[in-house]
């Protein structure tokens, strides 16, 4: 069925008038007659009554006519959310991030996402790395966001694409009235001392700070908190003698309201933390709005990995 051929049967019922339909569709009065007349035709019915006292719209032709409307807007709306979806203002993405990106980043994709035409949606997973890369291979992500040293452990990563991110400078914090608050040098020998609030540590992390801390053991036996929430991990923190090993900026917000304090180390620990990355499947095109939503992530670590310190309030 010709689209345009509905177009003019609108027109029609919209004005009852053939020379005022006419020129509404811009098109000759034989040329118009014969739209109508092959409409009719096509669905075997009359839509439309001629009589000297003008045009009637016939039961027939008020359903044709009443889906036609529907029909044109629905085309018109394809059309729009097709354009939208190309600029990445549009369609469905979800997100997996670990617990540091989370953090930061959540909040933000979602207002992105509320910013998108009605009908989107933004969807946020969150876990370690083992349970997001398990639901990206489910075809449940479109990507994920989180520290990427557990993916040196796969025998294979072929079939999954990584774009490193910026680190983020790292540090030891405690509460405001923590005894170690307000020393100046302290060796991260005494800080171990304390127990440690931390998300998961890769491997090569945890080595790297037990040659710092000069450890026999293994530095995981001296982490005491462990879980994929950063906000759980600050509130053990703020409630206790322990010691939160965290990317400065996820604890910018405390710090500049005092209720958090950096551990001065000597010598300093002047090292970045986890290797975070963007993952996606190898060969599988993003979506305009989850490729939009990557590069606000990019855009986000790149501004926090240039900070030192929480900008002004």
């Amino acid at each position: 069925m010709d689209i345009r051929k509905l177009q003019h049967a609108i027109a029609l019922a919209d004005t009852l008038h053939f020379g005022k339909a006419c020129e509404l569709v811009n098109l000759s009065q034989p040329a118009f007659s014969r739209s109508i007349r092959s409409l009719e035709e096509e669905l075997g019915v009359p839509l439309f009554e001629r009589d000297a006292h003008g045009v009637q719209i016939t039961p027939y032709g008020q359903i044709v006519v009443d889906r036609s409307r529907r029909m044109m807007f629905d085309a018109v709306q394809m059309r729009d959310e097709i354009h939208h979806m190309t600029l990445g203002g549009y369609g469905e993405a979800t997100i997996g991030l670990g617990a540091t990106p989370a953090r930061l980043l959540a909040v933000r994709l979602l207002v992105e996402g509320s910013k998108l035409m009605s009908g989107s949606h933004v969807r946020i997973r969150r876990g370690a790395t083992e349970r997001l890369l398990s639901l990206l291979n489910d075809g449940k992500l479109d990507f994920f966001c989180a520290d990427i040293a557990p993916l040196d452990e796969l025998a294979d990563r072929s079939t999954l694409e990584i774009q490193h991110l910026p680190r983020w400078p790292i540090g030891f914090f405690c509460r405001a009235d923590h005894p170690l608050a307000h020393a100046t040098a302290v060796p991260l020998a005494a800080v171990v001392q304390y127990p440690l609030a931390s998300t998961s540590l890769s491997p090569f992390a945890l080595a790297r700070l037990q040659r710092f801390a000069g450890l026999t053991e293994n530095f995981a036996t001296r982490i005491a908190m462990d879980s994929d929430s950063i906000e759980d991990l600050l509130q053990a923190t703020l409630q206790s003698d322990a010691v939160l090993l965290a990317s400065r900026p996820v604890v910018w917000e405390e710090l500049r309201c005092g209720t958090l304090r950096e551990i001065t180390l000597t010598p300093p620990e002047d090292g970045r933390g986890g290797r975070f990355g963007i993952v996606t499947r190898a060969g599988s095109k993003a979506t305009p709005l989850a490729a939009r939503l990557m590069r606000t992530v990019t855009q986000m670590f790149e501004y926090f990995a240039g900070q030192d310190g929480p900008p002004a309030a």
